[in-house]
């Protein structure tokens, strides 16, 4: 498990990698903020959460705005709480989004804040290699004739 930092050279993102889990430590009302490659990935991206004792969360993500807001957002959780998966789509038009549509833009940009100290693991995974939302569990019958 890789530990985030606030820094990271001149870019202020926390780079998450893929199916790696990141730690963050929030600390009340300061901003952290991550990103995660994902062009030419399939969609959607679910972002899953670990929580370390107490502690809530509010998440925002942008695919274009590289600090995500209320107002600059393609999708938030903006009531604090403790999420288990937050997901991000290439597209939000209505009736228009289908599972495994390729991401066009190079990184979907994360705002995370807490209204208290929190800490948390997230980690990343991609459509293509998340379990089937409906695993078949079906026995498979065989009859056998005399």
């Amino acid at each position: 498990m890789q530990k985030a930092r606030r820094f990271n050279g001149e870019d202020f993102h926390n780079l998450l990698m893929m199916g790696i889990p990141y730690d963050l430590e929030l600390i009340e009302g300061i901003p952290v903020y991550c990103k995660i490659e994902c062009t030419g990935q399939y969609g959607p991206c679910k972002f899953m959460f670990t929580y370390r004792g107490q502690g809530e969360i509010r998440v925002f993500a942008s695919l274009t705005d590289i600090e995500p807001s209320e107002d600059q957002n393609n999708t938030m959780l903006n009531k604090p709480g403790r999420p288990k998966v937050f997901t991000v789509r290439e597209s939000y038009d209505e009736g228009r989004y289908k599972r495994g549509q390729h991401f066009k833009n190079d990184f979907i940009y994360l705002k995370f804040l807490s209204p208290n100290k929190c800490d948390i693991s997230v980690k990343a995974m991609f459509a293509e290699h998340q379990k089937p939302m409906h695993q078949n569990n079906k026995k498979k019958c065989t009859t056998h004739h005399p």
